[in-house]
């Protein structure tokens, strides 16, 4: 990207030779770095139009700066009226030293201590920040940025409407990050998780210190995303829920249509029961046509899952891959993602065990889990119920992704989470997450049955 998500250095530099005769032109300057920054601002809340307040981001950036002391941005500090006569010399001399200084105290940091769950690391990674960055700038991440220590300990990554916003809500004790969906590119990301969020949500009530760093955006999933995160994060652990999908769908449509945003669809469901017609999902957002947010087949979360690499993604494998449909079967991609990943059922988030295991999976002895955070949408009086006659011809169309779904998390993923040297693959206990998923086999309204073809009807009681 060609912006920075934080004040130019050069346009700094100019400031501290230029003195105050500039200041307004350097104030305009970053007026427009933020205008033009915006794409990079903006949260993907299911569609809701959230965005950082300007003025809240600007403010942070100012405190950065009055903390640092008069005059200084970032690393770069500016001349008073009294030193702008001292030798270059001199300058570049007290610069160079800083340099060395810094220098020292990241490889202290480096060498000190190679637990990077450690509160040592944790507290003293800050000091590697500007070794973490391609250049001068704060905008690129080196490739494999955390090799030598987590930058990112963990990210929520999927699936919407499937209790992320209750395990970001409790991952908060730990990391300091706003409660919403910030569907930001990774680097952008690490930005926000060191220089924006800790001036905002660093304390607790008692004070403690927040040293992990996190995020959460549910459409990291589904897409490209990861594949930017496994070459410059590979350490960040993400985590990830499902539910029957169904139910998913319900919920994510209730949302959507209570808050007035399922006008694309003419408000009906049935006109969004279609895939991505095309191999290469072309056109499409998450499995859905022409971009749409929300549809039938966002819910095949088995090609989400699968394209991450985990698995074998053999010939065999790729037949519970939505074979029929465009983008799945021999098309779904294999990004390769090297990031370990924990995966969690829905209906789990009220169990002890689900955190103990997060709380393994994570390296702490304990979370703490006392918030849930339920989305809704403001005008809940429309929404529907999917166990309604009128949406019977709904279901049967969608318990067969839901049906796949099941089988394939059984036979391909619990395995892998079941095989001790498979570490990079964590089923929160694996046993009763066999048991929950194989509900997704059965319609949760208890009125269709599945027939010996794999496709489902409604029995008629004579």
């Amino acid at each position: 990207m060609a912006n920075s998500s934080r004040p130019s250095r050069t346009c700094c530099r100019w400031y501290e030779t230029k003195g105050n005769a500039v200041i307004i032109f350097c104030i305009v300057w970053i007026l427009n770095v933020f205008y033009t920054s915006a794409p990079f601002l903006r949260m993907d809340n299911n569609n809701k139009s959230n965005a950082f307040s300007l003025s809240s981001v600007m403010m942070s950036w100012l405190e950065d700066s009055a903390a640092a002391g008069p005059g200084i941005v970032g690393n770069y500090s500016s001349t008073n009226s009294s030193s702008s006569s001292s030798s270059n010399s001199s300058r570049d001399s007290s610069e160079n030293n800083t340099t060395s200084h810094d220098k020292h105290d990241q490889q202290e940091v480096l060498t000190q201590n190679h637990n990077y769950n450690s509160p040592n690391y944790m507290r003293k990674r800050i000091q590697l920040f500007d070794t973490w960055f391609q250049g001068n700038e704060t905008n690129k991440l080196l490739p494999n940025a955390d090799e030598n220590g987590t930058i990112l300990d963990f990210a929520i990554v999927g699936f919407p409407k499937c209790g992320t916003t209750t395990v970001e809500a409790n991952l908060g004790y730990l990391a300091p990050m706003p409660i919403e969906d910030i569907c930001t590119p990774v680097h952008q990301t690490v930005w926000y998780a060191y220089k924006n969020w800790p001036t905002i949500y660093q304390t607790q009530g008692q004070g403690e210190e927040k040293l992990w760093r996190g995020t959460k955006c549910p459409a990291f999933i589904q897409g490209d995303w990861l594949i930017s995160w496994s070459e410059h994060l590979p350490r960040t652990k993400l985590i990830v829920g499902v539910r029957h999908p169904v139910l998913w769908f319900q919920s994510f449509w209730n949302m959507q249509v209570a808050n007035h945003l399922t006008k694309f669809a003419g408000d009906d469901p049935y006109k969004i029961m279609k895939p991505c017609p095309n191999a290469n999902g072309r056109g499409c957002r998450n499995g859905c046509p022409s971009r749409q947010l929300l549809c039938m087949h966002r819910g095949r979360f088995h090609l989400a899952l699968a394209s991450l690499g985990k698995t074998a993604l053999s010939q065999e494998e790729r037949k519970w891959l939505a074979a029929s449909d465009p983008d799945g079967g021999d098309h779904v991609p294999n990004h390769a993602i090297r990031n370990p990943i924990f995966v969690y059922e829905q209906t789990m988030l009220g169990e002890e065990y689900l955190w103990a295991d997060m709380a393994t999976y994570l390296g702490v002895d304990f979370l703490r889990h006392d918030k849930r955070v339920n989305s809704h949408g403001k005008n809940r009086a429309l929404e529907i119920d999917f166990c309604n006659d009128t949406y019977d011809a709904f279901r049967a169309e969608m318990m067969p992704i839901a049906y796949e779904v099941a089988s394939w998390l059984q036979m391909y993923l619990l395995p892998l989470a079941r095989n001790d040297s498979r570490t990079d693959v964590v089923v929160a206990n694996p046993d009763e997450f066999e048991r929950l998923v194989e509900k997704y086999k059965e319609d949760p309204c208890g009125k269709l049955h599945r027939h010996t073809n794999g496709t489902f009807y409604k029995h008629h009681v004579l």
